[in-house]
């Protein structure tokens, strides 16, 4: 459920982190996900994970904007997550605030106290009148083509 990336500090036009006094702040461009930093000074870590199972994606309906809560194979999917990862060093958990993503970061963060940014532009897209149809019912592929 969570990839691995590193991306070199030098390349400022795609991954930046800065500090202003104490606080630690976070600028990507791109990739929106956990960041890890590890030990050496010139990689970052970058972990993707994606939101745990829902209803609709057993049933292969479209969810884009629609916020749908994860099921509990999506909990447990998530659980799991927390787990594999606990031994990582995570800095900032960035999230979409729709619910299943919500609740994943949520259980992945849970006995951590790692600060979760929530952020709209990495939201589902919106698919209007599409969403909640079962992607049978059109011609999903098509669609994204």
């Amino acid at each position: 459920m969570f990839s691995r990336f590193r991306q070199w500090r030098g390349k400022r036009d795609e991954c930046e982190i800065f500090s202003k006094s104490s606080t630690k702040e976070y600028k990507i461009f791109g990739i929106y996900c956990i960041i890890e930093k590890k030990r050496r000074k010139d990689i970052m870590s970058i972990l993707i994970t994606r939101h745990g199972q829902t209803d609709w994606n057993l049933e292969h309906k479209v969810q884009g904007k629609a916020d749908i809560d994860l099921n509990e194979t999506g909990k447990k999917q998530a659980e799991e997550t927390r787990e594999k990862l606990w031994n990582e060093k995570i800095d900032l958990i960035i999230c979409s605030p729709l619910k299943r993503a919500k609740q994943t970061a949520e259980m992945i963060n849970q006995g951590r106290n790692i600060p979760i940014l929530y952020d709209n532009r990495i939201s589902e897209r919106d698919f209007g009148e599409l969403e909640g149809k079962r992607q049978e019912e059109f011609d999903f592929r098509g669609f994204w083509s």
